[in-house]
């Protein structure tokens, strides 16, 4: 070692360095040694000439993606197209972390704790393999002669070097990230014979790597210096536990506080992923986003980028080629913005008809109020609350606090959770028994009783929720509202989740059907399609202590007329849109 500080003191050791190299070469004139410490200068020479023919100080990252490693925010996501070098980038960030030698100084150098999470085993083989693996080539620099990177070119980082380019057939393997004398011993294999690893340690840095696919259990407990997260999450809890092993501690320097990356092309769902791309496209500190596409990767050929693109329909063009979230592709009411509909919150008058819409669930009850106005302009969203671990008598106190001067016109409960009966009790009763009895006792009385112990069932049937739901939010044609949608909410009257649930509601592409999970909640959007499906009308609201004026056969047939009227008019504006 100390023959080797001393070399690197040494001025004429990068000509020593260029000797070694030309050895065997015809003419290569090799200076004696003799006089330099003899063969120890020799073999502590040899050693630097192999640490600096590793793969890790030869690698060379795209410019586009030289900011990513600098960057030293808690979350960094990679995200683009297939053949972008995404994964490839991220294994060099993790290779630098776990022997430290990152260039920017951002892990700690030494005793780190990692967790690298693949959706399968095949993909925590996929990234063992090209950490220990080579992954790109090598050329002699035409001026220095020492080994380096094949590189894009300066003046079009999509195209290589035309120097490179030009002499291929000079073109050698580079030296893998991560070789043997770094390891403290063989990793602990979840397959050794398909070379998937389940913990593995590193001799020098005295860092130690989990290794699990999201198919699993996630660890729970430890604390993180670095994570990394590659494609889609089968599991959410890897992310929620990473996220909280991430927390710095007091005792961690701000230059190395934990961080992870997540590299994805988004050809699935995942929630979590693209909370973080929107808020790192909101301009969050602690988030950032980098996109990577196969046109920047100047190891593709043109002819190569050719003919994948032509391979891929237009849908799979925008996520594998163009590098898009698939997610955004998929949402199912992706025509919902705020200012089309949304508006300035007002007092609802006492003749309109109003409507209740709820989700009991044991997380989370969520309700809706909707009015309807005389003209059925729309159906506006003027009120609504979320509450957690709630009980039937806490919400219908939350129902009498909002009762106005008229009773509500109709309640609309989820028909798949009102029915459940409660066990534990001598005489079972159904859910939705349990909430009407909680309103009674609250004084809150419904002038219309329905089917569901004096509830409205919500349609169990998804789609026909959604393509109810759609209609409303679709802008209408012909018709006295010609360019308005039929819904309307109050801003900042309903809980600001509900119109992320709106944003977030997405359709994964190997089912076909709505994602659901535990980061994924949705029960102020079950309200607003279950009133969607129930379609509410205006009825005119009876007062209270009032009793209701009785009506005739005739007073019934033309409010029914005039409902029916109304329906066949919305069909044919829709058809019409």
């Amino acid at each position: 070692m100390t023959a080797i500080r001393s070399l690197k003191r040494s001025t004429d050791m990068e000509e020593l360095l260029r000797s070694l190299q030309r050895r065997g070469q015809p003419g290569a004139r090799v200076p004696d040694l003799s006089h330099a410490r003899g063969s120890a200068l020799m073999g502590a020479l040899k050693t630097l000439h192999k640490q600096r023919m590793e793969g890790l100080r030869l690698y060379m990252a795209l410019p586009h993606l030289e900011p990513f490693h600098a960057c030293s925010a808690t979350w960094r996501i990679v995200g683009g197209s297939n053949r972008s070098s995404k994964t490839f980038s991220c294994t060099a960030e993790d290779c630098r972390a776990w022997t430290g030698t990152d260039p920017y100084d951002k892990y700690v150098k030494t005793g780190g704790m990692s967790l690298v999470v693949c959706e399968d085993l095949d993909g925590v083989m996929r990234l063992w393999r090209s950490a220990t693996t080579p992954q790109f080539k090598i050329i002699r620099d035409e001026h220095t002669q020492l080994w380096r990177a094949v590189r894009p070119d300066q003046n079009d980082p999509s195209r290589l070097d035309p120097y490179d380019d030009a002499y291929r057939e000079k073109w050698r393997d580079a030296p893998p990230f991560i070789t043997d004398r770094m390891l403290l011993g063989e990793p602990a294999w979840e397959d050794k014979r398909k070379r998937i690893p389940r913990l593995v340690r590193f001799k020098a840095s005295g860092w130690t790597v989990l290794c699990r696919s999201s198919n699993g259990r996630a660890p729970q407990g430890d604390h993180y210096h670095h994570g990394h997260l590659d494609e889609q999450l089968c599991d959410e809890t890897f992310y929620e536990e990473l996220n909280r092993g991430l927390v710095q501690l007091t005792n961690e320097a701000d230059q190395h506080r934990p961080k992870a990356v997540w590299s994805a092309t988004s050809q699935t769902t995942n929630a979590q992923l693209y909370d973080l791309y929107e808020a790192a496209t909101s301009g969050a500190n602690y988030v950032r986003f980098f996109k990577t596409t196969i046109d920047q990767n100047p190891y593709m050929t043109p002819e190569g980028r050719r003919a994948f693109w032509e391979s891929l329909d237009e849908d799979s063009r925008a996520v594998r080629y163009y590098g898009e979230f698939a997610l955004v592709k998929a949402k199912v009411y992706g025509i919902y913005n705020l200012e089309t509909h949304t508006c300035e919150p007002f007092p609802i008058p006492h003749d309109w008809a109003r409507y209740v819409s709820v989700d009991p669930a044991t997380n989370h009850t969520g309700t809706l109020f909707a009015a309807v106005d005389p003209e059925d302009e729309h159906v506006w969203i003027y009120d609504g609350f979320d509450l957690p671990h709630s009980d039937p008598d806490q919400w219908a106190a939350e129902i009498a606090r909002r009762q106005p001067e008229t009773a509500f016109e109709a309640f609309v409960m989820d028909q798949q959770m009102g029915q459940q009966q409660t066990t534990g009790l001598k005489n079972k009763r159904t859910v939705a028994s349990q909430y009407f009895s909680a309103l009674e006792r609250a004084g809150v009385r419904p002038n219309r009783l329905g089917p569901l112990q004096g509830f409205f069932p919500g349609c169990k049937d998804v789609l026909a929720r959604e393509k109810a739901l759609l209609s409303w939010l679709n802008i209408r044609g012909l018709g006295p509202h010609t360019g308005t949608p039929r819904l309307q909410v109050l801003r900042g009257q309903v809980p600001e989740q509900f119109h992320h649930q709106i944003k977030k509601a997405v359709v994964d592409p190997k089912t076909g059907k709505r994602v659901r999970g535990r980061s994924v909640q949705c029960d102020l959007l079950d309200c607003l399609e279950y009133m969607a499906h129930f379609d509410p009308q205006y009825s005119e609201p009876v007062v209270y202590g009032k009793p209701a004026e009785p009506k005739t056969v005739v007073d019934l047939f033309n409010e029914k007329r005039k409902r029916d009227w109304k329906r066949r008019r919305g069909r044919v504006a829709a058809l019409t849109y």
